[in-house]
């Protein structure tokens, strides 16, 4: 432990007869080149609008919510689970009926042609 002790000590006391002044310099300089970038955020979100445009997309995110809230109406957002399933009940009964009511027409080749044509 003291080899060590004495390893940095000497480091620290003469950086420049041991080789240690470029590296000691690089690593300063990057630790004040990340800082300087750290401080500098704001200045560059103001400068590519970044706040600006954040603002812009919670506004229009805020409004389709409101808007997907007045379009999906015809369920109050606290429904009940039984009003649900019985909402639901209803729709199927109104899909089959639709169903059954369409009368579907099976065509021959020549009308299948005379169709694509028109």
């Amino acid at each position: 432990m003291d080899e060590i002790t004495e390893y940095i000590t000497e480091i620290i006391r003469n950086p420049i007869d041991n080789g240690m002044l470029f590296p000691a310099v690089l690593l300063s300089f990057f630790i004040l080149l990340l800082l300087i970038w750290l401080l500098s955020r704001d200045i560059r979100l103001w400068y590519w609008k970044v706040n600006k445009q954040l603002r812009t997309l919670e506004s229009i995110d805020k409004k389709l919510d409101d808007l997907g809230e007045g379009l999906s109406g015809r369920l109050p957002p606290a429904a009940e689970q039984g009003e649900i399933e019985e909402f639901a009940a209803v729709i199927a009964i109104e899909n089959e009926s639709q169903k059954e009511n369409r009368v579907r027409k099976i065509y021959n080749e020549e009308e299948l042609d005379a169709l694509i044509r028109e």
